[in-house]
C-alpha cells in the first residue's frame, strides 16, 4: 500500500466548497486513494455519503 497526499479543491455539483483541502491516505491505487479522500471529506464535513463531490485527480501525489 502506498501513501498518497491531496492538496486541492473539493467540488460539489461544480461548486467549490473547499479551496485547499489537505489530507493523506494509504491505498493500493490512486483511484482508491481518491475514493478514500472523498469519503473522509464527506464524513468530516457532515455530508451525506450519497452526495456528489469531486476532487481534482491532478492534485493527488504519491508520497511513498
Amino acid at each position: 500500500m502506498n501513501e498518497h497526499s491531496y492538496n486541492g479543491p473539493v467540488m460539489e455539483f461544480d461548486r467549490c466548497i473547499a479551496d485547499h483541502y489537505k489530507t493523506t491516505t494509504r491505498a493500493v491505487s490512486p483511484q482508491k486513494a481518491l475514493c478514500n479522500i472523498m469519503f473522509r471529506f464527506k464524513k468530516e464535513s457532515g455530508k451525506s455519503p450519497f452526495c456528489k463531490i469531486s476532487l481534482d485527480a491532478r492534485k493527488l501525489q504519491l508520497v511513498s
